[in-house]
């Protein structure tokens, strides 16, 4: 059998994965609700950051990466 090799950074912050999964559930009165769920994982520490956001929008994203930062141990390195 074939040993799996988990993809890896050495260096914390060097790349983090950022997702948006979106979210569909019903609330108390039966009306359909949607949700965003922002995820970012660091691939060296595989620290994660989430956050829930009402609507899917370039404000939400901005602030979900300021939240990234201010949450995350070692500072993500930003590239062109």
């Amino acid at each position: 059998m074939e040993q799996f090799k988990r993809y890896e950074k050495k260096v914390p912050g060097h790349r983090i994965q950022i997702d948006v999964k979106f979210l569909f559930f019903t609330d108390k009165k039966g009306n359909r609700v949607k949700r965003f769920q922002y995820t970012a994982i660091d691939d060296a520490t595989r620290a994660r950051a989430l956050k829930i956001y009402e609507r899917h929008s370039q404000k939400c994203a901005v602030d979900f990466v300021d939240y990234v930062v201010s949450r995350f141990p070692s500072h993500p390195h930003y590239t062109d």
